[in-house]
């Protein structure tokens, strides 16, 4: 794993840290709720525990990407290198699934989907190289 590929994978982690934050904790602040396309307090307290429930997702897929950075150097490179690309192929995914389920939100997917998928493509370019 190059260390371009590592910076942006750490960057999709720390993105998603912020993405659990946005979900799970500060959900029911109007600016928060407002960027899910949720109109009222009322209905951003009725999604509240489904936007919590992803925040924890959210936070799994980063932890997972930057534990895999962590221990690319620390274990045989395959384990973390491993870990970090199945978190940023889910992470990559999910915004295609956002993107195609909601073009509204395609600023969001991008967003969501600008780092993992870039440290993929990294990826897969390198490991054709070697």
């Amino acid at each position: 794993m190059t260390k371009i590929t590592k910076i942006l994978v750490l960057l999709a982690g720390i993105l998603h840290v912020a993405i659990f934050a946005m979900e799970s904790i500060f959900f029911l602040e109007e600016k928060v709720y407002s960027r899910f396309l949720v109109a009222s307090l009322e209905d951003a307290q009725i999604l509240a525990l489904f936007a919590y429930n992803q925040g924890w997702y959210n936070l799994f897929l980063a932890v997972a990407a930057l534990s895999g950075v962590l221990l690319v150097n620390r274990l045989p490179k395959h384990v973390g290198a491993t870990l970090s690309i199945y978190a940023c192929l889910s992470m990559s995914a999910a915004a295609i699934v956002l993107a195609s389920s909601a073009p509204e939100m395609m600023r969001a997917a991008f967003i969501q989907g600008l780092f993992p998928t870039l440290a993929l493509l990294l990826f897969v370019s390198s490991v054709n190289r070697q």
